[in-house]
């Protein structure tokens, strides 16, 4: 279950107290290592690479535990150990003694009051569950209930109001995901008026998505939209099917999986605090705190859509591991981002070549941490997405789909449990596509890959299986009720109107579906569901059939 931001806000309290806590044991150890260098007085010794990671840890975790002064005190500590690591001689005295003296400001640090709780904002609050509710301003009411009866067919509550007070009484009762705006307003002249435009920019501050419709199709006109802070304009007449379409974007109803994200970290308590933040920001999040050994299984299980990695760690370092996953094909477009604070670029130059996408300087705030994870990640699914899903309406590929319904059979027959595969067809589309054109005939398919995705479970799989033809994957799911999911929509679908010069027209379908109980292989369930279709369009079409 998510944790509240609360429990998120404790718990990263309590890791910082820990860090606190764990401060004398991390200093005598690298006390101890450095003993040791001095004692074998030669440089590249593994006591000399054990010391610069112990250092290395402490600079980039105090800083994001409240440490700063810390942290920047064991940067200038790790710099001055580099000869150690970097040259092939006996150690100098002067190395020895300037690295001396920096252990000795360190170790000063750790027992005087440098060391305090420094104020620490609380994590930052994301929008994890976004509503569906959309407010609608309008002058026309025969337009806002005909607006409001489309766009209830895609799942989008609509509240229609004919004066701002209706529509700020609207915002105070109730959570609004965006707002429809017609800015012809009769009473105030042919534009939205000044003191409307005020209020308008004054309920700006509900962080909501603001979308105009308007006769008016001129630069001007445009212009103002933007300038009272409009994100979408759509000229009348209103095709509801393209506003839907915007609103599953606007409003993050297209319910994304969570990112899943891997950490390679050693140093348990900062990876726990990034996974701590990432979660909150409604991330799926696996720590790997005992690398190499576990890593490629990890990845295996998890799929991840980044991998966090510190730079240097026991046993391998980061440049090694990416070198090693990058050898199976399967994960070379994994993006690899190394937080680290190494501040030389070869090193940093090096992890790029390997295979790597970034280096993100430690420490590193919060909101940073969250917002570059965030952007890589979302960048490598929306490449990702190119090679799975259907062009025109987003849906799974022709592929994708078949893969997807081999899985969850197997999954279906392991556990004895039950899976519904429909084959959907949309009625006479090449009749469409000759009285209207292919553009229209597209927003048809659009409007129908729209539906099956507002309307079917998020465990529901839909994809494009070809031209007309898409395909619904229901699974945990009997017959009789796949029969009235299927049904719904066939009702729903026949009501979305669908604008053209020459006239509005509704559009059918007809559909097919048999379950596993029917059907012993992945190719089986696609033959008789085919077959089930045929059924349905010999029994008039603009029906359900079954086998």
């Amino acid at each position: 279950m998510f944790k509240t931001t609360t429990d998120i806000d404790d718990r990263l309290q309590q890791l910082r107290d820990e860090f606190v806590l764990s401060l004398p044991d991390q200093f005598a150890n690298i006390d101890g290592l450095w003993a040791a260098v001095k004692q074998q007085g030669i440089t590249q010794s593994h006591e000399a690479d054990e010391l610069h990671r112990a250092v290395h840890i402490l600079a980039g975790s105090a800083g994001m535990f409240g440490q700063q002064r810390l942290g920047d005190i064991a940067r200038t500590v790790e710099k001055s150990l580099h000869p150690l690591l970097y040259n092939n001689e006996i150690v100098i005295p002067t190395i020895l003694s300037t690295i001396e003296n920096d252990l000795l400001t360190l170790k000063n640090s750790v027992r005087s009051n440098l060391i305090i709780h420094e104020d620490f904002p609380t994590s930052p609050r994301y929008n994890n569950n976004p509503t569906t509710n959309i407010g609608l301003l309008a002058n026309d009411e025969v337009l806002a209930n005909s607006m409001a009866r489309q766009l209830a067919i895609y799942g989008y509550p609509v509240q229609c109001c004919y004066n701002v007070d209706e529509l700020e009484t609207v915002f105070f009762n109730q959570t609004i995901s965006a707002l429809l705006v017609d800015i012809e307003q009769p009473s105030e002249g042919s534009l939205v008026s000044p003191a409307l435009a005020t209020r308008l920019l004054h309920l700006r501050q509900y962080d909501i998505p603001l979308i105009f419709i308007s006769t008016q199709d001129d630069w001007d006109t445009r212009l103002a939209a933007v300038r009272m802070g409009a994100i979408a304009y759509f000229k009348k007449p209103v095709d509801c099917n393209v506003i839907a379409n915007r609103l599953s974007k606007l409003t993050n109803r297209e319910q994304q999986e969570k990112k899943r994200i891997l950490i390679i970290e050693d140093d348990s308590l900062l990876a726990h605090h990034y996974a701590d933040i990432l979660r909150q920001a409604d991330m799926l999040v696996e720590v790997l705190a005992q690398p190499p050994a576990n890593v490629i299984h990890s990845i295996s299980q998890l799929r991840p859509d980044l991998i966090l990695m510190d730079l240097y760690m026991p046993t391998c370092t980061g440049l090694e591991m990416t070198s090693v996953i990058r050898q199976i094909e399967a994960y070379q477009g994994i993006p690899i981002v190394f937080l680290s604070t190494e501040p030389m670029k070869e090193k940093q130059r090096s992890a790029m070549l390997v295979g790597g996408d970034d280096f993100l300087q430690k420490p590193i705030s919060d909101d940073d941490l969250v917002h570059a994870v965030s952007h890589r990640a979302e960048r490598f699914r929306y490449l990702n997405a190119l090679m799975v899903r259907d062009s025109l309406t987003g849906l799974l590929n022709h592929a994708t789909l078949k893969n997807q319904l081999a899985t969850l059979q197997a999954i279906t027959l392991r556990y004895s449990s039950c899976l519904c595969f429909a084959m959907i067809d949309i009625d006479l589309f090449k009749a469409i596509n000759d009285h209207y054109g292919h553009p229209k005939g597209d927003e048809v398919i659009c409007s129908l890959a729209h539906l099956l995705k507002n309307r079917l479970r998020m465990s529901d799989v839909v994809g494009r299986y070809g031209g007309e033809e898409f395909a619904v994957i229901l699974p945990n799911t009997e017959l009789t009720s796949a029969v009235a999911i299927i049904n719904d929509l066939r009702t729903y679908f026949e009501k979305i109107t669908h604008y053209h010069e020459s006239g509005i027209f509704n559009a059918t379908f007809s559909a097919g579906i048999v379950t596993t109980a029917q059907c012993c292989s992945m190719q089986d369930l696609v033959d008789q569901a085919d077959q089930a279709l045929y059924t349905a369009k010999h029994q008039g079409r603009n029906c359900v059939a079954t086998l």
